[in-house]
């Protein structure tokens, strides 16, 4: 399997078709090296725009209105290198046609993205590989006459699949990515190519494979090069080449398989009634469920289960998640307090907030008895239902419960040859600790024991 270093998905099984991906993800555009400027004037200005008119040729590739006469036979070649390993560059020359002014511009930017780590799906290394990218560019600019306004234009031809002579039939500019061997696939029984192809595809932008086998595949014909042939909300599928590999003179030709990739988009949700087989009550989120006919209103205490799931377009996924909606009479927010010291037990909570009830307020901890706020616990996540002046009482609040952390960041203060100085930070409120030594190596538990009432001590 080879990729083209083109932007467009193509599969050329000895037979090509191209995928143009339209990804609903937070893509922007195609050939985004472009917006690296190779000008050194344009670099020095904190790549603005250049509108002034002079001999710069290289300003032709970013303003083609200031391609001029005075650009007339020269020729720039710029290149950079840039993080990592990789370079980009660019070569720009004007040729001024007449005594009139019309200047025709050509330019070549391109950038090396540098080597690739090849690894197949069990992590083994397979090869390495690069990536480049590269556009072709016409331009043309002259005056307005009896104005002082000059306009230009730029034709940039990128190195696409369908653009570049002679892609479908060599082998050159394409990247292998692997190979397999014994693949025998016949619809509908389809057999994946066992090929990791773990490539992103921006929005917007397209790829080509090039998928070559020693054995016959079967094909369809197309009504068009380059045509969609089939297309869903993520990509589309377009027509390609089809022959030998490397020598796809046949078109347009559509591969007869199975693509399978992820796509990233933005899917919405749906809130149902039931688990399965319910009604769809609302979509998006946050959802308003007060004024369903689940929960008509927020009068009634109680517990009230809402279904979500994934929507796609309308089409749902098949597991659903329950959310619990909660209605009591009385609803507070706890903060938790936590223990001051590590494995400590003085841990408790208090009210942050009200939105309903009366003062005073009690609380049950997992089922207990009702009464204050406890201040004695330790490090777990408890069940709180609290109780409001009125007798009323909340749903149950699941609350954690920390501690300080264990002691740290142990350094050696003094070594000589019959003891060792150390000292740690406690990281909590604990005025005592036990210090463990042992032979290199030793298991925590069978060492020599001191205590220390200190955060440094000798052993």
């Amino acid at each position: 399997m080879y990729l083209k270093r083109s932007v467009l998905l193509i599969l050329i099984l000895s037979t090509v078709f191209l995928v143009n991906v339209n990804s609903q993800s937070a893509g922007e555009s195609t050939y985004q090296f472009l917006n690296i400027s190779t000008s050194p004037r344009q670099l020095e200005i904190n790549k603005k725009t250049i509108t002034n008119f002079g001999s710069d040729v290289t300003s032709g590739l970013y303003n083609p209105s200031t391609i001029n006469p005075e650009m007339d036979n020269i020729l720039s070649v710029n290149y950079f290198s840039y993080f990592s390993d990789i370079s980009f560059g660019s070569l720009s020359y004007a040729y001024t046609l007449d005594n009139r002014g019309n200047t025709i511009h050509f330019g070549f930017s391109y950038i090396n993205y540098g080597d690739f780590m090849g690894y197949d799906e069990y992590g083994n290394f397979t090869s390495e590989f690069t990536g480049n990218e590269s556009v072709l560019s016409v331009g043309y600019a002259n005056k307005i006459k009896n104005l002082p306004i000059r306009i230009g234009a730029n034709l940039k031809f990128p190195d696409d699949y369908l653009i570049v002579p002679g892609a479908n039939t060599s082998d050159a500019g394409w990247i292998l990515v692997g190979t397999a061997e014994g693949v025998v696939s016949n619809a509908p029984d389809y057999t994946n190519i066992p090929v990791p192809v773990n490539i992103t595809i921006p929005a917007g932008e397209r790829y080509s494979f090039h998928i070559g086998s020693t054995g016959s595949i079967t094909y369809t014909n197309g009504t068009g090069l380059g045509n969609v042939w089939a297309s869903n909300a993520s990509f589309n599928f377009l027509e390609g080449h089809g022959g030998t590999i490397f020598g796809c003179t046949f078109s347009p030709r559509i591969f007869n398989g199975l693509i399978r990739f992820e796509a990233t988009e933005a899917i919405d949700v749906a809130w149902f009634d039931a688990s399965t087989g319910g009604a769809v009550i609302g979509n998006g989120t946050p959802f308003e469920s007060v004024g369903t006919a689940i929960l008509p209103d927020a009068n009634t205490a109680g517990e009230y289960d809402f279904y979500v799931a994934s929507n796609n377009n309308g089409c749902y996924s098949e597991e659903t998640v329950e959310v619990s909606v909660n209605v009591s009479d009385v609803n507070v927010f706890l903060s938790a307090i936590d223990a001051s010291c590590n494995t400590g037990a003085d841990g408790s909570f208090v009210i942050d907030s009200v939105a309903c009830g009366e003062v005073p307020f009690s609380f049950s901890v997992n089922g207990g008895a009702v009464g204050a706020a406890p201040t004695d616990l330790s490090a777990g996540v408890y069940e709180v239902v609290v109780f409001d002046g009125l007798g009323d009482s909340s749903s149950v609040y699941f609350l954690t419960v920390g501690s300080a952390a264990g002691p740290s960041d142990l350094v050696i203060n003094e070594l000589t040859d019959t003891s060792v100085n150390v000292s740690w930070i406690s990281n909590g409120s604990e005025a005592a600790w036990t210090v463990e030594y042992g032979a290199t190596g030793f298991t925590p538990g069978a060492g020599e024991e001191i205590g220390s009432v200190s955060v440094t001590d000798t052993v």
